[in-house]
């Protein structure tokens, strides 16, 4: 499988969303009032034709930020203007389009994005419902799901975030916890990823408790999950 990995180098209803506008263009820096900006591209490295933030500065600026909304403002533009940057690597047809707590990365057809949306929406209010007062939905970034058209980009990219040796099995899907955590799949793997989707996000609602021992929360995480 490595050596597969390698090869590849060298070649419900629907929530209101908030589409943003026809022209998409990727920002290169991003503006708080009273601070300096940050300029996104001094901090944007490319693997395997990727943009790959280094997250640290990213936060590092963020923490001068004292006041929290404009922290979280900051923050969600930093995520949407990563995500168009990577929409651009991806070619013309790919957009981004968000809801209220998720973005989605993708050349699907709108009803098919806007589905999605919807699902990620659901899922946030059902782990709510279904673990009410030990649940708290993050209020930082948002879901973020990327979807690529061929799975050969998809292991191009996540491929940067292996480790250099080892056997790695195939997948159509993953969450990716380091940096800005996001989920990727494939577009015709879309359905597949539903259950990652669930479990991750029942793991990002409950951090805020700092569960030990871990099975208490991974077995939380499961029962939403197969419910």
């Amino acid at each position: 499988m490595f050596k597969f990995l390698r090869s590849l180098l060298s070649k419900g209803q629907p929530q209101p969303e908030h589409y943003l506008p026809a022209v998409q263009q990727a920002p290169t820096e991003i503006v708080v009032e009273g601070m300096l900006p940050l300029v996104l591209t001094k901090h944007l490295n490319w693997h395997n034709g990727f943009p790959i933030p280094n997250w640290s500065a990213i936060y590092s600026w963020l923490d001068t930020i004292t006041e929290e909304s404009k922290k979280r403002t900051a923050y969600r533009d930093c995520e949407r203007a990563w995500l168009l940057h990577f929409a651009a690597a991806l070619g013309a047809d790919c957009r981004l389009s968000e809801s209220e707590n998720a973005m989605v990365l993708s050349s699907a057809e709108p009803n098919v994005v806007k589905a999605k949306l919807a699902f990620m929406e659901r899922t946030l209010k059902s782990i709510s419902s279904m673990l009410n007062g030990l649940a708290e939905i993050p209020v930082d970034g948002k879901d973020v799901l990327i979807v690529f058209d061929e799975q050969d980009d998809y292991y191009r990219y996540v491929f940067c975030y292996y480790p250099e040796d080892g056997e790695f099995a195939q997948s159509s899907g993953m969450y990716i916890s380091a940096g800005c955590c996001h989920f990727v799949t494939v577009k015709g793997d879309l359905t597949q990823m539903e259950p990652t989707i669930v479990h991750e996000m029942t793991h990002a609602c409950l951090a805020h408790l700092h569960l030990l021992p871990r099975w208490v929360d991974e077995g939380l995480a499961v029962n939403v999950e197969k419910n």
